[in-house]
């Protein structure tokens, strides 16, 4: 009997994968990963230089194209994928995210400090960076085996006798392109996705956070088979040496300036991204809060991380009696939280760069400084400022205002009565909207956008005198009969034509 696919991009081949059928990935076992540099490995290059693993052997080099026609030769047209396999993908990058922590906190494989450190304190790197990163992959091992089941939609009368079903298949090769604010968290997260998908993978971690880039690079191969994943090293060159490579999906976290780019050169192939941009985070304060449970939450997540999260509060709508009694109580709160002399405090870190440290100082100027401000280039420091009559920030308030702003905005995220928490509910999509990015992830939202969702109908050969009805010569009568038997009844969803 015939098989009819459609949306197959290129078409068929039988031992190529190509367009929508992307087929699993096929290995024996995950054991370890590669750790790939740019090609660029003449005398005098960093490949050149005695670079090794964590394990004391040097990493394998080679080539981007060759890295990633590597990669998608491990990918084949085999049937559905067996969940152990990306359990145990899942168990590796556990192992290796579990060995990170334990050599950045102890120093034995990487230094103490160094060029693009955020010097996070322990208090804020375990909560926005090992427990969220933790907790995605604990979510996906137990939940795997139900993401990956086949879903079973309702049915019109013309295909009650068919079976009907979304079924859940990997894209095939993704890039992945992670920022460096929270190295970790923006890296692992969407790389457990990806694996738990049934994807291979290229990594791409942020050159500018160089201890958590080094580490990666070190540790994760240990754990994952090179056959199906790499780790590509470099700065902005090798990245845009990387783009001109077709991928099947692309995932990016970053700038709106250099998601462009990426979206531009993901055009070229017709891949489809994610894009995961900083965008404003406007806050609404109403007269009835109260000024100091205010100023305490917009003061903690506007000093997480130095204030280098792009879901942080960035400006504060409010009336002038409001930011009057504001901006004590802010100042208030940041003695308490950080002592008199913020800068001797152990809870606040410091920007990642000196490129950073500089767009922020010219930043300084474009307002009257009410709050903060103070700097010092020779460690990177800077008290996240507030500027009056231009922007502070601030969490909404319960009740009617809440519903009014809820109602009549959009956004990626919204929270009522505080900060960016709902990024910490794997529950909860996160992503943007509009000059934000497009996408999301977190959870089974993660699976989700890595999987490519498959409508399939399977029918029986027998019965064709009941299908014959669509068949010329046509007739009011048999249209009538048709059209009646594709009515949706009792479901949304979009039905399969005949």
């Amino acid at each position: 009997m015939p098989i009819h696919v459609t949306g197959s991009g290129r078409g068929l081949h039988p031992m190529k994968r190509t367009g929508a059928l992307r087929s699993p990935l096929r290995t024996p076992h995950l054991a370890a990963v590669s750790r790939v540099d740019q090609g660029r490995c003449g005398p005098g290059s960093q490949a050149d230089q005695g670079d090794s693993t964590g394990d004391g052997t040097k990493p394998q080099r080679m080539s981007l194209p060759h890295t990633c026609n590597t990669i998608a030769a491990c990918l084949s047209p085999a049937a559905a994928p067996e969940s152990s396999f990306f359990v145990l993908a899942l168990t590796g990058v556990s192992k290796g995210d579990e060995r990170r922590h334990r050599s950045v906190n102890n120093g034995t494989q990487v230094p103490t400090a160094g060029t693009g450190a955020l010097q996070q304190s322990a208090f804020e790197s375990e909560v926005s960076e090992i427990s969220i990163s933790q907790g995605e992959i604990n979510l996906a091992l137990r939940n795997l085996r139900a993401w990956m089941k086949d879903e079973k939609v309702p049915k019109n009368l013309a295909t009650q006798l068919d079976s009907a079903f979304i079924r859940k298949e990997p894209y095939g090769l993704v890039l992945i392109i992670a920022p460096w604010n929270y190295p970790v968290n923006l890296t692992l997260v969407p790389l457990v996705g990806a694996l738990a998908a049934g994807n291979c993978v290229v990594l791409k971690p942020s050159e500018i956070s160089k201890r958590v880039e080094k580490v990666l690079a070190e540790v994760l191969p240990q754990y994952l088979d090179q056959g199906c994943f790499a780790v590509v090293l470099g700065g902005p060159e090798e990245t845009g040496q990387l783009l001109e490579n077709r991928f099947d999906y692309i995932f990016f976290t970053g700038s709106p300036r250099v998601g462009k780019i990426v979206m531009a050169a993901a055009a070229k192939h017709l891949t489809p991204v994610t894009l995961e941009l900083g965008g404003k985070n406007p806050c609404y304060v109403d007269d009835d809060c109260d000024p100091q449970t205010v100023a305490n939450r917009v003061v903690w997540f506007r000093y997480f991380n130095a204030g280098q999260t792009c879901v942080a509060p960035d400006y504060v709508l409010c009336s002038r009696e409001t930011q009057e009694r504001l901006l004590p109580a802010m100042q208030s709160a940041i003695t308490r939280f950080y002592g008199d002399d913020p800068k001797s405090s152990p809870n606040l870190g410091r920007i990642v760069g000196e490129r950073q440290f500089q767009r922020l100082q010219g930043l300084l100027g474009c307002g009257r400084v009410a709050i903060g401000g103070q700097s010092d280039e020779s460690e990177r420091y800077i008290v996240p400022p507030s500027f009056s009559n231009v922007g502070a920030s601030g969490p909404l308030r319960c009740g009617h205002v809440v519903k009014r702003m809820l109602a009549g905005t959009s956004s990626g995220g919204f929270c009522g009565n505080d900060g960016f928490m709902h990024m910490t509910l794997a529950t909860l999509p996160f992503g943007g909207v509009g000059a934000s990015g497009m996408g999301r992830y977190h959870g089974k939202f993660s699976f989700d956008t890595f999987s490519h969702h498959r409508a399939c109908l399977l029918r029986a050969p027998g019965m064709e005198k009941i299908y014959a009805i669509r068949y010329p010569p046509y007739s009011p009568r048999n249209l009538r009969v048709l059209l009646a038997a594709m009515e949706t009844r009792g479901c949304s969803c979009t039905c399969t034509l005949l």
